[in-house]
């Protein structure tokens, strides 16, 4: 049975690793005011528009979007899960990582949630796909487009039309 870590174990090693160290290890930064800025290593620019926090401890890149706390960023940057970046910087940081034993009924929420996931998941690209394709979402599709949104910005933001019928979802 897979383990849970412990949240404020977690919580210790956010607090312990400093992410403009982290962040510092993987590109050069620069201090700027209270921030420290870089070249987003997630796309090709050649203007700094990567943004790192130190006092809340996240960062934001103003280029492509991207942004979140010093796990986040490890994940991205090393293909790594949540929980192997939480032990990597838990070794980094000098704290030790157990995992807790989970329970039936832990484990039970888990699935649920994960389901709850996967069908907000499903709902959501349905009226996507509403909203770029078929008649129903015709008169948003016409409004975005006036407003200079196309396709790409309707996926990218995640942006749905769900018609005025209850039964739209169930059917799905």
């Amino acid at each position: 049975m897979m383990g849970l870590i412990d949240e404020d174990k977690i919580r210790e090693i956010r607090e312990r690793a400093d992410i403009v160290e982290v962040i510092g290890r993987y590109l050069p930064l620069k201090k700027s005011g209270g921030n420290y800025q870089g070249l987003c290593p997630f796309h090709q620019e050649k203007t700094p528009s990567f943004n790192v926090n130190s006092p809340r401890q996240i960062y934001h890149c103003f280029g492509c979007g991207v942004g979140g706390n010093v796990f986040s960023f490890l994940m991205r940057i090393e293909g790594l899960t949540f929980p192997e970046s939480v032990r990597r910087l838990g070794e980094q940081v000098g704290i030790e990582v157990t995992e807790q034993e989970t329970t039936p009924a832990e484990l039970h929420n888990r699935e649920q949630r994960q389901q709850l996931y996967r069908i907000n998941q499903a709902a959501a690209e349905l009226y996507t796909e509403i909203l770029l394709n078929a008649p129903e979402g015709g008169v948003a599709r016409r409004y975005l487009r006036q407003r200079g949104y196309d396709g790409e910005a309707v996926r990218h933001f995640g942006l749905g039309f769900a018609p005025d019928a209850w039964e739209t979802l169930a059917r799905h």
